[in-house]
């Protein structure tokens, strides 16, 4: 065991307790709040059950301890067998907590669990592989938590959320490989961000599907089982894996794992043929990067699926049809962008139009598209049109990203001659939303539905929407006076929109209630909006 997972506490604790088996999971917390780790020791054991399953590997200690700390700068700590959480991550309120509080949990808890196999029983050699123990635990806590609530969508959100977050930062010149050559102790922390625990997921997300679902978990009990009490490194794990499924999975990977950054595939089509060259993506456009990556190609043609590994800078493909439509990277498994030829996109337009392509490839087309304006490849107009036919989407993804894009791009271009044109089509786009979801939560609605409410009337009040701001002033003055009559999950919007247009008055009210949170992380949650609205600073001196 490594000396860094050891754990001891001392204090005034009460507990809940459970079982599986004969392993006593207890939820342990401060007195008097017991009753709110009832939705953790669920999720706990669940958990804890389905991972025993998928490793093929019992939980070897006899309990699990999950501790509730009031005050903790980490989110969570995987020590074994007695795992410590930020109090606003492990405890439940169903009166107050929200939707995407409830999913939260969920997935920290999943996370701390992943790692009593990933980093616990197996621990990297050095801190190089730090991204063993993240990595894994990221991409495994989606993979568990969606097993038992596939409602939520949560590989959708993994998209959206850890596939995008990393390859914003990958795209900078100045990011760092997920494998980092760690010669200091000071240099420790300083991994510990995105790109060692999205982008590393995202890499191992595209490897599953390279490989096989259950060719890659029959390599990862062949790596745990190999290893366990014991130190491994990245190449012993892909050397588990290659074996279980005869294919090059350790020069591939190296190509991920070992150097910065991921590539656009560039994609030009004649006739029957398609052309495939590949380059680092930049978020400057610029083109200093002769890197290349192994890259695992998956061409959808119709109902014909063609795979490839692309290992030079351009390769070349024959489809069955010289008049068929075709997709690269359908299911968008691969962390990597594709531009296709103007003509090709524009057949793949009316694809989304007609809503032919599944969820995610209509997300993963504008997203793409949106990135190469961004960076400088392709015009802004191209994008705006490209959205137009998405007039009648209702995917939560792709209404999300579409939202974010558009108002990041009326943000972007505010001192622009046709701001108030980008401004008006993104308050159309979002206004159609809002006509759907409304303010309030509907029955029988879906997970997801609560998550993008919140973005849509942020969005819409801080684009001026006159309506959209009065209720949220009505709804925050009647919250004021009676605490039980706003929504958990209207919290967040009314209160960001209250403080943004508020007056001293209400902003010092604000302040006040500010200053009643109870966990220490809804104050700074609500606090950091002040900065981001340069609303009312006083605020924080208080």
């Amino acid at each position: 065991m490594s000396t860094y997972l050891l754990y001891l506490g001392v204090g005034e604790f009460e507990y809940l307790h459970g079982k599986l088996r004969n392993i006593k999971i207890r939820i342990v917390t401060t007195k008097g709040n017991k009753n709110k780790g009832k939705l953790s020791l669920d999720f706990t054991k669940k958990f804890l059950s389905e991972y025993e399953k998928y490793f093929g590997i019992k939980y070897p200690l006899p309990k699990l301890d999950m501790i509730a700390i009031p005050d903790f700068a980490a989110g969570a700590m995987e020590n074994w067998g007695a795992i410590t959480f930020r109090e606003a991550i492990l405890l439940y309120d169903p009166n107050t907590s929200s939707t995407r509080t409830k999913q939260y949990i969920a997935e920290v808890i999943s996370h701390e669990i992943a790692h009593q196999w990933f980093g616990n029983l197996v621990t990297m050699k050095w801190w190089n592989d730090l991204w063993l123990n993240e990595s894994f635990a990221t991409f495994m806590a989606t993979k568990i938590v969606d097993k038992f609530y596939p409602e939520w969508d949560l590989w959708d959100q993994f998209l959206d959320d850890a596939v995008l977050q990393a390859m914003s930062l990958d795209a900078l010149k100045n990011s760092h490989p997920i494998n980092v050559d760690v010669k200091h102790p000071a240099q420790i922390r300083e991994i510990f961000d995105a790109i060692s625990y999205d982008k590393g997921g995202s890499v191992l997300r595209m490897l599953e599907n390279y490989v096989g679902i259950e060719n890659f978990r029959k390599g990862l009990k062949h790596y745990l089982t190999k290893h366990r009490y014991s130190n491994a490194e990245g190449r012993d794990l892909w050397n588990s894996i290659g074996k279980i499924a005869h294919k090059p999975v350790d020069s591939m990977m190296k190509t991920w794992i070992d150097q910065v950054g991921y590539p656009v595939v560039n994609v030009k089509r004649n006739n029957s043929k398609i052309s495939l060259t590949q380059k680092r993506f930049l978020s400057d456009g610029s083109r200093v990067s002769k890197n290349k990556w192994a890259i695992p190609i998956q061409i959808e043609e119709g109902n014909h699926e063609n795979s490839i590994l692309m290992k030079s800078h351009s390769s070349s493909v024959s489809l069955k049809n010289r008049d068929s439509n075709f997709i690269i990277n359908s299911g968008r498994y691969g962390f990597y962008r594709v531009q296709y030829d103007d003509h090709s996109l524009a057949e793949l337009s009316l694809l989304i139009d007609e809503k032919i392509l599944n969820h995610v490839d209509r997300w993963s087309l504008q997203n793409d598209l949106f990135s190469q304006c961004t960076s400088g490849t392709k015009q802004l107009q191209e994008y705006l049109d490209f959205t137009t036919s998405y007039h009648d989407e209702d995917d939560y993804i792709t209404l999300l990203n579409l939202a974010q894009n558009l108002y990041y791009l009326y943000k972007l271009t505010t001192k622009e001659k046709f701001s108030d044109e980008i401004r008006t089509y993104t308050a159309q786009f979002l206004g159609t939303i809002f006509d759907r979801l409304g303010w309030d939560s509907r029955k029988n609605e879906k997970h997801t539905d609560a998550l993008l409410r919140s973005f849509v009337i942020t969005a819409l009040g801080k684009l001026g929407d006159e309506e959209i701001l009065a209720e949220a002033r009505k709804r925050f003055n009647k919250f004021l006076k009676n605490k039980n009559s706003l929504a958990a999950d209207l919290q967040e919007p009314v209160f960001v929109l209250a403080a943004w247009q508020g007056d001293k008055k209400l902003t010092t009210n604000f302040c006040h209630f500010i200053e009643n949170l109870y966990y220490r992380k809804k104050r700074l949650d609500f606090l950091w909006q002040c900065v981001i609205l340069n609303k009312r600073i006083y605020c924080l001196k208080r």
